[in-house]
C-alpha cells in the first residue's frame, strides 16, 4: 500500500514507502512561508480511500486477466532452441514466484544503476524512480533482493541447453576490446542478453546515440549454459501468464536471459571489419 503525504503541495499525494513520504513533508517544512499554516493529517481517511481504490484497482485487474485467460492460447515456439529456453524459464519462474518482485525490479533504468554500483563498487544515488516507482529504498537494498531470488534458483539457473545469444553495447564502456583472445575474465553485474540479434543491434546504440561520435558499437556473441530465462509473452503458459500479471516488467519483458552476477567467461575471438562501425565479440560462459 502507498504511503499518504501529509505536505499539502506534493503532487503525487502518496509514497511507495513510508520514508519518502515523511522526507517529503520534512521538505515541505522548511521550505514553506513561516505565515502558511500547517495542513491538518487527515491520515485515516485519505488512507481508507485509498485503500479502497487499491482494492477496486486490484478487482479490475484480475477481471482482465480472467478475460484474457479465458481465450488466451499459447503461440507455438518457432524453434527447438526457443522450446528449450522456454522450458527453462517457466520452471525457473515458478521457483521464484516468492521472489518476483526482486525480478520485476531489474527494469532498465534500475538495472544500470544496480549493474554500475556492483562493477565499480561506487554507491548509487537514490532516485524517485526506485522509491515511487520501483518501490525500493535503495539499490543495496534492490541487490540484496535479487541475489537472495538468483540463490534460490540454485542449480536450476542452468538452461535446460545451451543457448546462442545476443547482446549490443558501445565500446566506450567496455575494458573488453583491451582484452587477448582466450583471456578468461569475471564479469560482477547482471548480464542482459536476448536471442534476437537485431534487438540487441538496437541496444547497441545505432538509434539511441550511445557513446561519443565515431565510437564503435559492439555486437556481443554470447554462449551461456546457465541464466534466468524469460519466456516472450506470447508463448508463455497460462500459469505463468497469471503469476506474473502483476508484475509491469515481467508480465511485458521479450524474451531475454539474465545471466548472474559474478560469472567467468573466455574471450574466444573478436572480430572488426573494415568499414563497418560493429565489432563482433564472441565470448563462452565457463
Amino acid at each position: 500500500m502507498r504511503h499518504v503525504c501529509n505536505s499539502g503541495t506534493c503532487t503525487r499525494g502518496r509514497h511507495w514507502t513510508k520514508s519518502a513520504a515523511e522526507a517529503c513533508y520534512r521538505d515541505f517544512l522548511t521550505s514553506r512561508p513561516r505565515t502558511q499554516p500547517l495542513p491538518r493529517p487527515d491520515g485515516d481517511l485519505l488512507a481508507s480511500r485509498l485503500r479502497q481504490r487499491a482494492e477496486a484497482e486490484e478487482r479490475r485487474r484480475l477481471e482482465r486477466l480472467r478475460e484474457h485467460l479465458a481465450t488466451y492460447v499459447p503461440a507455438t515456439a518457432p524453434d527447438s532452441a526457443t522450446r528449450a529456453a522456454n522450458s527453462s524459464g517457466e520452471r525457473q519462474l515458478a521457483l521464484l514466484r516468492g521472489h518476483l518482485r526482486a525480478i520485476d525490479a531489474l527494469i532498465p533504468i534500475t538495472a544500470y544503476k544496480m549493474n554500475r554500483q556492483l562493477r565499480t563498487g561506487i554507491p548509487q544515488e537514490v532516485d524517485d524512480w526506485l522509491t515511487c516507482i520501483v518501490g525500493y529504498e535503495s539499490y543495496d537494498e534492490v541487490l540484496a533482493d535479487v541475489h537472495a531470488a538468483f540463490a534460490a534458483l540454485g542449480n536450476e539457473v542452468r538452461l535446460d541447453e545451451p543457448a546462442q545469444v545476443f547482446r549490443g553495447a558501445s565500446d566506450d564502456t567496455h575494458q573488453i576490446l583491451a582484452l587477448a583472445p582466450g583471456t578468461t575474465f569475471r564479469d560482477d553485474g547482471y548480464l542482459f542478453a536476448t536471442p534476437d540479434r537485431d534487438v540487441a543491434l538496437y541496444y547497441a546504440g545505432k538509434h539511441v546515440g550511445w557513446g561519443p561520435r565515431g565510437t564503435r558499437r559492439m555486437l556481443m556473441n554470447l554462449r551461456l549454459h546457465s541464466a534466468l530465462y524469460l519466456p516472450d509473452p506470447s508463448q508463455r503458459t497460462p500459469s505463468l501468464v497469471e503469476s506474473v500479471d502483476g508484475f509491469g516488467f515481467l508480465k511485458d519483458a521479450n524474451a531475454q536471459f539474465i545471466v548472474p552476477a559474478g560469472s567467468q567467461w573466455r574471450l574466444d575471438s573478436i572480430d572488426a571489419p573494415v568499414g563497418s562501425d560493429v565489432v563482433e565479440v564472441t565470448c563462452t560462459q565457463l
